[in-house]
Parts: structure tokens; C-alpha cells; sequence
């Protein structure tokens, strides 16, 4: 059996005709070639291509959730699956192997995952873009079951649905096999079935932050600065994440004769807002863990977050991942301190929606309406809390 292997580059050349994307990464072409000619890898993977360049567009988000990383991840998924597992060219499958598709997606092979993100291609002089050996379709979720939500289900279904359809119109397919999928029992392939706040309250936030305070190590210091934004400042995820757009750097904190301000979109347009006392220590803490100055001088402008080694900016899926490494530990050390397990598990799964939403939550607790909807700007909380990040 085939292993998996990168199909689709980043958004710059998704959009390339044939030639030139082959002629970029000739090992995918390579790939395409060792499979059995009826499945028309080739075919399927160029529409494949159209598809998530003309439905989400070069210039999108290549971490939203709704935009071009998911399209992209989403679509290599199914073509992989139906050409290695099923062996089936993909206009092929019917309603129920959809199904099967969605179960996998759910408990993916061991060789399918891998134990964080990685970068697809690297960059080789006189070759061109070759596949990095240590990329996997998958990366390792929280609790080690698999897609949790319910959400992520609805993603893949909506995105599964747009390309049949797309397929539809190129006249190669008949039917979408997606297409009321809603009917199937997707709620019996997420861990949990309750809403996305999960049970999940600030007190649990706070014991991240708490276990993540006592560690010595360091290797733990961006996810608590992070979790520390989500707790204090209500920060989303796209507000502290590198996109092709914007690679968000401390100017967007400021340190202030009132304290440590930061920007907002706001309902008038961008809008500086107080940070609450308590957030000052996390930022003075993960600033002395970068080498940087206590306080940010006028003129500076480092990346917020930065990789491991060194570059600049993380991109959503990294930023989570980060998070649920420090969320584990906290249910480890929870479990060490004799803590009821009923107090724990919605904590085991959580993700980083949940604890966006617990802090907002909390945040309508300690300070009300209108500092909450301050800290927010232009987001409605309400909305947030009903429909999640």
C-alpha cells in the first residue's frame, strides 16, 4: 500500500497551470505516475487543484477554517483515501463509502499521522519542491482519538459537497455523494456530542494556567502566554496567527502610563483596549523567556510568536497544537493532585475554541456585558457563544 504523500503546495501555486506546477514539484508528479492509471490521479488531482483556487482564492486565509489550508487539506484527504484505502478513483464513490470516509477521518492508521504539523515541501536548488518526509495528512489531536467535534465533521462534509458539486459541473461525476449527509450518524464519530464549550469554565482555563505558571522547563512558555491572551484578553486565534496577509508582531501591545493597552477591531475601526492587570505578568514573563526587554521600546517590532527555532510567526494549526501540549500536562497534573475525574475530563477535551469560550464566559462573570463586549470589539459575544470561534 501506498503511502500518503503531499498533493498541493501552498496558495501561490495552487493556481498554476499543469506545466508549471509539475515542473515545481516534480516529486508529486512522480507520485501521481505509480498509481494505477484507471484511478486518473492526474485528472482528479489538477480539478482538485481548480477547485480550491477558484473557491477560496490565492489571497485567502491559509489557516482559516473555512478557508484555504482546510479546502486544501480536506480534498487531498479524500483523494488519498479513495486512491490507497478504497483504490477507487473518486467520482466513483458512492453514499456509503462517504461514510467510510468520514470514519477514517475520525480514526485515521497510525502511518497517516503524525505527531505535529509539519511543512509540506522543501525547497531544493536545480529540483524544486520536494516533500517532506515527515509530513502526514493528520497530526496527533489532544486525546489521541482522533476529529473531536462535530464542527470539524460539518467542515469536511460542506467541503467534500462543494468539490462533487464543482466535479458535477466539469461533467465528470453524476452524483455527490456528500449531499445529505446530514442523515448519517455523525454525531457517533465525535468524541463528544455535547455543544463546543464542552463543560469547560474558567476554573478549568485557569488551572492551565496555574500548572503552566510551575514549570521550569520552558518549553511551555508560548502556550501559556497564549492561553493567558484567550483568558484575559479574549483573544481569537486569527488575531495572534501568521497568514499570507499579516504576521502579528508586540506592536500590538503597547505598555502605556495606564498600563499595557492592545489593539482591537472594533466597531469604529481599530480600537486600543486596557489589558487587565493580571495579563501583565504573563507578558513580562514570556518576553523574558524570548531575551526581550521587560517592557517593548517604541521601536520595536518582533514577531509575536515565533517557531522553535527561531522563525517568525505560527500559524493556527501550530498554535493549537501548542495548546493542547500544555492542556495535557495540566490533566496530568490534575490527575497527580487527586483531582475528581468528573472535574477533568471536559478539560481532556477541550480545544482552543472551548477555552475561548470559557473565558468569554467568565469574562461575562467578573466583568459584565459591557467590558466583555469591549474586549471583543466588532464580535458579538452572543453570537461566539452560540456558534463557538
Amino acid at each position: 500500500m501506498s503511502l500518503p504523500h503531499p498533493l498541493f503546495s501552498a496558495a501561490a501555486s495552487i493556481g498554476l497551470c499543469e506545466v508549471d506546477y509539475y515542473r515545481e514539484h516534480p516529486g508529486v508528479e512522480r507520485y501521481l505516475a505509480g498509481f494505477d492509471s484507471n484511478l486518473n490521479t492526474f485528472k482528479y488531482a489538477n480539478m482538485a487543484r481548480e477547485f480550491i483556487a477558484g473557491s477560496v482564492g490565492s489571497h485567502s486565509d491559509g489557516e482559516n477554517l473555512s478557508g484555504f489550508g482546510s479546502a486544501r487539506g480536506i480534498t487531498e484527504r479524500l483523494l488519498l483515501w479513495s486512491w490507497i484505502i478504497k483504490g477507487k478513483s473518486v467520482e466513483v464513490i458512492g453514499k456509503d463509502e462517504f461514510q467510510e470516509f468520514l470514519e477514517f477521518n475520525s480514526l485515521p492508521p497510525f502511518e497517516w499521522v503524525g505527531d505535529a504539523a509539519r511543512r509540506r515541501f522543501d525547497w531544493i536548488d536545480g529540483v524544486g519542491y520536494i516533500a517532506n518526509p515527515a509530513w502526514r495528512p493528520f497530526s496527533k489531536p489532544a486525546n489521541e482519538t482522533g476529529m473531536r467535534t462535530m464542527s470539524m465533521f460539518r467542515l469536511i462534509v460542506s467541503c467534500c459537497m462543494s468539490f462533487y458539486d464543482y466535479l458535477i459541473r466539469k461533467g465528470v461525476c453524476q452524483f455527490n455523494p456528500a449531499r445529505n449527509v446530514e442523515r448519517l450518524p455523525l454525531q457517533t464519530l465525535s468524541v463528544e456530542s455535547r455543544s463546543i464549550d464542552r463543560g469547560l469554565t474558567v476554573w478549568h482555563v485557569d488551572q492551565v494556567l496555574r500548572v503552566g505558571a510551575n514549570l521550569c522547563c520552558g518549553r511551555h512558555e508560548r502556550a501559556l502566554f497564549i492561553v493567558a491572551m484567550m483568558r484575559y484578553l479574549l483573544v481569537p486565534i486569527r488575531w495572534i496567527a501568521k497568514d499570507i496577509r499579516r504576521n502579528p508582531s508586540f506592536n500590538l501591545l503597547k505598555h502605556t502610563t495606564c498600563g499595557v493597552q492592545y489593539l482591537v477591531d472594533g466597531l469604529r475601526g481599530v480600537e486600543a483596549v486596557s489589558a487587565p492587570s493580571v495579563f501583565i505578568s504573563y507578558l513580562e514573563r514570556y518576553r523574558a523567556s524570548r531575551g526581550l526587554p521587560r517592557e517593548a521600546p517604541d521601536d520595536e517590532n518582533e514577531p509575536l510568536l515565533v517557531t522553535s527555532h527561531g522563525r517568525s510567526g505560527l500559524t493556527q494549526r501550530q498554535i493549537r497544537n501548542l495548546v493542547n501540549e500544555i492542556v495535557l500536562v495540566t490533566v496530568q497534573q490534575l490527575e497527580v493532585e487527586g483531582v475528581d475525574n468528573q472535574e477533568i475530563i471536559s478539560l481532556k477535551a477541550s480545544c482552543l475554541d472551548s477555552i475561548r469560550i470559557a473565558s468569554i464566559s467568565g469574562s461575562l462573570q467578573e466583568y459584565g456585558i459591557y467590558e466583555t463586549q469591549k474586549k471583543l470589539g466588532s464580535e458579538v459575544f452572543s453570537s461566539i457563544l452560540r456558534k463557538g470561534i
